[in-house]
């Protein structure tokens, strides 16, 4: 589906084509009519850690224990850019990692043999109000990182491990999440569980940065 959108930035006008896929906003492409000011755009490779933040701090490790409150990891939505994001990668050590072995039906040092999460990890895209799941149920097991990707939305799933104490996954989309200046889009990993004996737990997400002049 493509509708036509009219975003003002600073007292400049442009309009975009904005294609959807599953509710999720996956692609913008900008188109300047003659008769609207377009704004300058300059586009540049993009790169951030989900970050959790407070007044006090800001915190990129998921390996926290959230097991009474939850608590969120989010790259959120830039004032004067078009963030589109293009690939996430979730790494973790620590020990019980290996996917190839009983391991994968654990979430690594989180939980014992073959015992997973109780409330899993959620990962969500949030666009003009717009929740879509990311993955069809919340991550228990590290095989979940495969069971349940949205072949809907994402082209290419993988993950390494060696040995038992280091795990990479990587998750491609099938076109850009894009989140829109100015706005609330964000992507956001939700943990509600007690991740705290995982040594290393982050979250990277990559893409292009459209800064509007």
């Amino acid at each position: 589906m493509s509708v036509r959108t009219l975003i003002t930035n600073a007292g400049t006008d442009y309009t975009a084509d904005v294609r959807t896929n599953k509710a999720l906003l996956v692609s913008v492409i900008p188109t300047f009519p003659q008769d609207i000011i377009p704004a300058e755009v300059q586009q540049k490779k993009y790169f951030t850690t989900l970050f959790m933040g407070s007044t006090t701090a800001i915190s990129s490790g998921l390996n926290t224990n959230a097991s009474v409150s939850s608590v969120l990891f989010q790259v959120t939505a830039s004032l004067n850019s078009i963030i589109s994001i293009k690939q996430v990668r979730f790494t973790m050590e620590g020990s019980n990692l290996d996917i190839t072995s009983i391991d994968s039906r654990r979430f690594g040092a989180a939980t014992s043999a073959n015992t997973p999460l109780t409330n899993g990890i959620n990962f969500i895209a949030i666009q003009e109000g717009i929740t879509t799941n990311i993955f069809y149920r919340p991550l228990k097991i590290l095989a979940d990182y495969y069971r349940f990707a949205d072949p809907g939305l994402i082209s290419d799933v993988a993950a390494v491990a060696t040995g038992v104490d280091f795990f990479m996954g990587t998750i491609t989309f099938l076109e850009p999440v894009v989140l829109l200046p100015d706005s609330t889009d964000a992507l956001t990993i939700t943990i509600r569980d007690n991740l705290s004996a995982i040594s290393l737990f982050e979250v990277q997400a990559y893409g292009t940065r459209e800064i509007l002049r």
